[in-house]
């Protein structure tokens, strides 16, 4: 079902791995932590930055938050990253091992594609302009091969099927969500908890920074590897996924940012006494990252007080309740996958979004049903049937409450989407 998901097959085969060792769910928050972790590592040990900004990025909001806490695969671009940039001085000594990095991250999310494809296409006109391998250098064509390996594997996994919500080359540009976009990657959430004199400086400040990184990188292949990855980003946002990103989305854009800035010490772009213009840029990056400490601290403790989803409490309910015997409808995709992950392994909700029972709903452009269509999917797929429980993660509107109960809701779920869930029964004829 990867040509529904819009994701390649790294993380999912990592899950799968957990799955199939009968691990419980936490072990996938684990995994992602351990991951990251992985990432903070290589950056401390290994990037040319000083000890303050190092320190900043580990504690930022992205990187101790978006990334370490919420389990979704960026932080494995994020890794990966910054392997390769530990390891781009040797990218010629050991192509193999630099291959097989870019061949991961190709399969990481859409996101990594563009900067992946940059990899590849540096590293060969590079080698042919500057190495020039002899015909006995067999290990850099086998590199070439396994980068575009990995590129066609993603093309495989991401081709969409004609009913993928997501499937061609994106409608309308929401404009509306540049400012978003623009100071998301350097002060995510921020505008949220500081004081509202603060807030129209954050799209010029961000502004600021980013033009000064740009000018900061020193050299034409740096510039065109992060533009290239970053109209990338641009173009996912605003034409594909039409404001349905967050921090961890735009985040990258700050990652991809410091890669390239780490790559610069490989093109002389970094030398022992830094450019007034670097150091301008990694000043400003470092506050920014500070600035964020208090979105960070804001964000533990809401996830100290308060269930990032409501879907493993309503799991809870249903199974205490007995609820799981009777037939659940659901509503939306995404939505109401999350109690299904604390239910026993053979539940099925069924769907009106595709008309049938599933563990799981693909992501069709119809599968956000209505109240109404809903209802009537119900009404006609089970005619005068009122044994049934209708699962929603929003609670039913006037007047098609009138006819349902409300058993049990769960409204404190702080996370992206509000995970928030309603649980209503039929009121008996």
């Amino acid at each position: 079902m990867l040509n529904y998901e819009g994701t390649p097959v790294l993380w999912y085969m990592l899950l799968h791995f957990l799955a199939l060792l009968r691990l419980p769910f936490f072990s996938e928050q684990v995994l992602n932590w351990a991951i990251a972790s992985a990432a903070v590592f290589i950056f401390l040990k290994y990037a040319p930055f000083s000890r303050l900004l190092k320190f900043a990025f580990a504690f930022s909001y992205l990187m101790s938050y978006e990334y370490a806490v919420i389990a979704r695969n960026y932080s494995i671009s994020v890794l990966l990253l910054f392997a390769i940039a530990a390891v781009y001085g040797s990218r010629f000594k050991k192509p193999l091992i630099f291959a097989t990095l870019v061949f991961l991250l190709f399969n990481t999310n859409v996101h990594s594609f563009v900067p992946a494809a940059m990899l590849l296409f540096i590293f060969v006109y590079e080698l042919f302009g500057r190495v020039r391998p002899s015909g006995g250098e067999i290990k850099y064509y086998a590199a070439i091969v396994i980068m575009v390996l990995g590129a066609l594997v993603c093309v495989w996994s991401l081709w969409p099927a004609p009913d993928n919500a997501q499937s061609g080359l994106g409608g309308v540009p929401n404009l509306a969500y540049i400012p978003l976009i623009l100071k998301g990657p350097f002060f995510p959430y921020v505008q949220h908890i500081t004081i509202k004199p603060v807030q129209p400086l954050l799209v010029p400040v961000s502004i600021l920074i980013l033009l000064s990184g740009i000018f900061a990188l020193g050299r034409r292949i740096l510039l065109i590897n992060f533009l290239a990855g970053y109209v990338w980003l641009w173009y996912i946002f605003i034409v594909k996924q039409h404001g349905y990103f967050g921090p961890m989305h735009q985040g990258l854009i700050l990652v991809l940012l410091l890669f390239n800035l780490w790559l610069g010490i490989y093109y002389g772009a970094a030398q022992e006494k830094e450019p007034v213009i670097r150091k301008a840029a990694l000043f400003l990056i470092t506050a920014s990252l500070l600035s964020t400490f208090l979105v960070a601290y804001h964000f533990d403790v809401l996830d100290y007080k308060l269930p990032f989803s409501e879907g493993k409490q309503m799991a809870e309910f249903i199974k205490e309740s007995g609820a799981n015997g009777y037939t659940i409808i659901a509503d939306r995709q995404g939505a109401c996958l999350t109690p299904l992950a604390f239910l026993p392994r053979d539940t099925r909700f069924w769907y009106a979004a595709t008309e049938k029972y599933g563990s799981f709903i693909v992501n069709h452009s119809y599968s956000y049903p209505s109240n109404k269509q809903l209802l009537s999917e119900i009404s006609y797929y089970f005619p005068g049937k009122r044994d049934y429980l209708l699962l929603l993660s929003y609670p039913l509107s006037l007047p098609y409450s009138e006819d349902y109960v409300l058993i049990k809701s769960y409204t404190h779920a702080y996370g992206l989407g509000r995970e928030d869930y309603f649980l209503y029964a039929p009121i008996p004829n």
